[in-house]
């Protein structure tokens, strides 16, 4: 039967050996595990090294990268005094990338190079915003002596410009004295300045009263403007002279347009029957040496000729009517106006359909159109051969125009649902096609498409 072990109380635990070790056994254990140490000791050392290297290089990264982007929004700000925040952002940037090194040597090596790095992009930024400033202020001087300028060409005074000339200067040196501007720039600036005010006052004199400013002219240096060269007074001579030339050019244009105005204002009212015949004579003597042509035709009016006619001469209408469409001057549209008040074939209706028309012609000519002209050679076109239905036509749509106060962008629709009145008046099968319409062969061969509405598409 086997023994089984027995617990022996008794027994005491000794560090005794209970027999001798064998000679040499130390030794030959310590140089099998001294190397084994030794080995992993340096592994270890290694890779804390490694690790204080990546720690150093990532922190050198990201602030590096950091300063590069804090750096480049500090170049697109727009607000001048935006340095301070961002000099706080570089603080925080070296604070936030110091974190986490586990080796104190690494971590203060870092604190340095970023603290030099930092003083530099600080000192960078600093100079970026004041630059920035220095700009907008050279902007600012600008705009002062442009304003300036504008001011002593209002000037009610030469006292009143030479105290706007001192407050410039006094600007100027002010800028000069803070080190903001050079004293060459400032003296530049203000040459410039100077001369631009020198002109600029011949230039304004010239706009407000150019006969008086070209009498100043031909004094030459007994006049008011003895600091002028030989060329400068020949251009200012040339200047003066075609200001002149085109005041008297708006004087006329003005004269005429009043008198436009006040043809119009009449002839309407007479159509309108606002004004009646038993008026006449104050109107007459109103314009008395004013408007002999409207005079006239009021005058041989007096005799009832035609403001009480009420038959409507299409041929007296339509050819008053096509010298205002074909006529590219005002005065000419505004003449025929009055020969049609003058004319006893034109009825008050057909007058007040010319009134109209020669407002929309003056219209065009002002904006250098010709939509009446164009409609006309159009209808006349269509009506080719037959005169008469073509007058009736631009007549019925000058009617059209008159009552219903139509505009010229207007005049195509109406030009065109006219002609298409007058296709189905010629043409009554044309109400019986499809509602898609129907291809036929025109007289001049070509291939068009008609509508019941008596639209026409030409046909690719």
């Amino acid at each position: 039967m086997p023994q089984l072990p027995q617990y022996n109380s008794q027994r005491q635990i000794t560090t005794q050996a209970n027999a001798p070790l064998e000679s040499g056994a130390v030794e030959r254990s310590q140089a099998i595990v001294g190397p084994l140490v030794k080995a992993g000791g340096e592994i270890a050392q290694k890779w804390q090294d490694a690790t204080d290297t990546m720690q150093y290089t990532t922190a050198k990264a990201n602030y590096q990268t950091g300063l590069v982007e804090i750096e480049a929004r500090a170049a697109s700000d727009t607000d001048i005094n935006n340095y301070p925040k961002y000099a706080e952002e570089i603080r925080k940037l070296k604070q936030e990338n110091l974190k986490g090194f586990s080796n104190k040597l690494i971590e203060q090596k870092a604190a340095l190079e970023f603290d030099t790095s930092s003083k530099i992009a600080n000192i960078k930024l600093n100079a970026l915003f004041k630059k920035k400033q220095i700009e907008v202020n050279n902007v600012n001087i600008e705009r002062l002596i442009t304003n300036a300028k504008e001011r002593i060409y209002n000037a009610s005074s030469p006292v009143e410009e030479e105290q706007i000339k001192q407050e410039i200067q006094e600007v100027l040196s002010s800028n000069i004295s803070k080190g903001l501007i050079s004293q060459a720039d400032g003296e530049e600036i203000w040459d410039k300045t100077r001369e631009d005010i020198r002109k600029g006052i011949v230039a304004r004199d010239i706009s407000n009263d150019p006969e008086e400013t070209l009498k100043e002219l031909k004094k030459g240096e007994e006049g008011l403007y003895p600091d002028l060269t030989a060329k400068e007074r020949r251009d200012y001579l040339d200047s003066a002279i075609g200001a002149i030339a085109d005041q008297k050019k708006e004087k006329r244009r003005l004269r005429s347009q009043a008198q436009i105005d006040n043809r119009d204002d009449i002839i309407s009212k007479i159509a309108s029957g606002d004004i009646q015949q038993k008026d006449f004579p104050e109107i007459i003597n109103k314009f008395a040496g004013k408007d002999e042509k409207l005079q006239l035709a009021l005058q041989r009016n007096l005799k009832g000729q035609q403001i009480e006619l009420t038959k409507e001469d299409d041929q007296a209408f339509m050819g008053l009517a096509i010298k205002m469409f074909e006529s590219d001057k005002p005065d000419d549209v505004s003449n025929f106006l009055v020969d049609a008040l003058e004319n006893p074939n034109i009825s008050r209706n057909r007058l007040a359909s010319l009134v109209y028309a020669a407002r929309l012609r003056g219209e065009e000519i002002a904006g250098n159109n010709k939509f009446l002209s164009n409609v006309w050679n159009g209808i006349r076109d269509y009506f080719i051969g037959n005169i008469n239905k073509a007058q009736e036509t631009m007549i019925n749509i000058m009617n059209k125009f008159s009552k219903e106060k139509k505009t010229l962008e207007d005049l195509p629709v109406v030009a065109d649902e006219a002609l298409r009145q007058e296709r189905i008046k010629e043409y009554p099968w044309i109400q019986n096609l499809p509602k898609e319409g129907e291809i036929r062969i025109f007289p001049d061969g070509a291939k068009r498409k008609i509508y019941p509405d008596g639209r026409i598409e030409d046909v690719k």
